[in-house]
């Protein structure tokens, strides 16, 4: 326990500081410190995987810090799905429902009928005048499925549970505003055919549920590299469309692609 000890500590020290010298910007280093930290304890969990006390002691440290810095955790229940809105860069929106189904091929009906079901007058008239972006997700213990909804994107959602091919070596979010990039890491369950990932809102949902500062507004960069070490970049209008055996780079509005 002297690692949960000394964190306490750092915590207790940390706020004694800052409330008697204001001025100065100790959450930047709070959190570059806790990043380094949360990078150390990784690798000691790695060494020693079988210690029930190292796993909790980072399982709950990790949820501490999200909570005391209002960073966003996914549900531990599954399944789920995640209604997701954006608008003029700012979340709007962030509602969890969850489901129940016996199979994949049920859960993905389910996901299905609930899209169906979301999609109705008011919410077409919302999308199409207020200019408001939507990312619908479901997770189970076996993938991710992903959505996008926009005035561009507005197809009948189609749904194939079977994997693909592609994976990518880097995905790094950039900024003009930030010196460093912040890699972002895809669980392997995002890699299915027919997901929609990588899109604006699918972006700021990452940074929100990420423990580094981060900017976030139109003028951001995706550099990534496939698994081919193709390299290319997207923008706040692109997304990747994950097909069997590839992917599509989307442009919103583009009708040709």
């Amino acid at each position: 326990m002297n690692l949960f000890n000394t964190f306490i500590g750092i915590l207790f020290l940390y706020t004694t500081i800052n409330i008697a010298i204001p001025d100065i910007n100790f959450e930047i280093i709070l959190i570059k410190l806790f990043y380094f930290y949360s990078v150390l304890l990784t690798k000691i969990k790695q060494k020693y995987n079988n210690s029930r006390t190292i796993s909790y002691i980072t399982k709950y440290l990790h949820t501490t810090y999200k909570f005391i810095n209002n960073i966003k955790t996914e549900p531990e229940k599954l399944p789920w799905i995640n209604v997701y809105m954006i608008k003029d860069d700012q979340e709007i929106k962030d509602d969890y429902s969850y489901i129940n189904a016996d199979s994949l091929q049920e859960l993905s009906e389910e996901y299905i009928h609930f899209v169906d079901q979301y999609i109705d007058e008011d919410f077409i008239d919302m999308i199409e005048y207020d200019d408001t972006d939507v990312f619908f997700t479901m997770k189970t213990d076996q993938m991710y499925l992903s959505n996008i909804y926009n005035k561009h994107v507005n197809d009948d959602i189609k749904v194939n549970i079977e994997k693909s091919s592609v994976s990518f070596i880097s995905i790094e979010y950039t900024h003009p505003s930030m010196n460093d990039p912040i890699q972002i890491v895809l669980d392997k369950k995002w890699y299915y055919d027919g997901n929609e990932i990588l899109s604006k809102t699918f972006i700021l949902r990452y940074l929100k549920h990420q423990c580094l500062p981060y900017v976030f507004t139109d003028d951001y960069l995706v550099n990534i590299i496939d698994n081919d070490i193709n390299q290319f970049t997207l923008n706040k209008d692109q997304y990747i469309l994950l097909k069997i055996d590839g992917y599509k780079i989307i442009t919103f509005g583009n009708h040709d692609e």
